[in-house]
């Protein structure tokens, strides 16, 4: 079975449950295909892709497996319990992902929505991979704003924190939806 999906996808969902996934059924063969491009399935050999966008711009017979929830996070190493005040964000060094230009990744927009509009950090990364943006928060680099549903491992094991602002910040309109699904195609090793 060949699966392709997003990078940060595979990196952070994919890759910390497929252990089990293969322990209930050995007899699957799995490939990854880790790819931020829109791919032919057919033309390709895939059997599934996981896609990120909007459910409404999806192929028709697409699955929705999720929707995203994005809020800041820290590793714990920074000190940081709440983001609640623009002096926080003076003292910090924010982690920007660059590989989405909607308002939700987007930390002037966070920023504008907590009434600290032109509140300046003591600095800026960005990244155009969101792996690498969390990994650097969890090498406790500076404040990231995560995607719940793919870090929730990170947060249960406290490699990352949440930290709680006073007002929500932009809301997503994307999901992670199974885009096709072709017949499965099980491949038996050949020693």
């Amino acid at each position: 079975m060949t699966i392709t999906a997003s990078i940060g996808f595979v990196s952070l969902w994919l890759l910390p449950r497929l252990r089990d996934f293969q322990k209930l059924h050995p007899d699957v063969e799995v490939r990854l295909s880790a790819n931020n491009q829109i791919v032919d399935l057919r033309k390709d050999g895939l059997d599934i892709a996981i896609r990120y966008g909007q459910p409404s711009t999806m192929p028709a017979g697409t699955i929705r497996l999720f929707g995203e929830t994005i809020f800041p996070v820290a590793h714990p190493s920074l000190g940081l319990t709440r983001l609640d005040s623009p002096e926080l964000i003076e003292q910090s060094t924010l982690l920007e992902f660059e590989g989405d230009s909607s308002p939700w990744w987007q930390w002037n927009c966070w920023l504008e929505a907590q009434g600290w509009a032109g509140v300046r950090p003591r600095g800026i990364q960005r990244f155009n991979l969101y792996d690498q943006l969390i990994h650097a928060a969890i090498a406790g680099q500076g404040i990231a704003l995560g995607r719940g549903q793919l870090i929730e491992p990170m947060l249960a094991d406290g490699r990352l924190i949440a930290l709680p602002t006073p007002h929500p910040g932009p809301m997503s309109n994307k999901a992670y939806c199974l885009a096709n699904v072709t017949q499965f195609r099980v491949r038996r090793c050949r020693r």
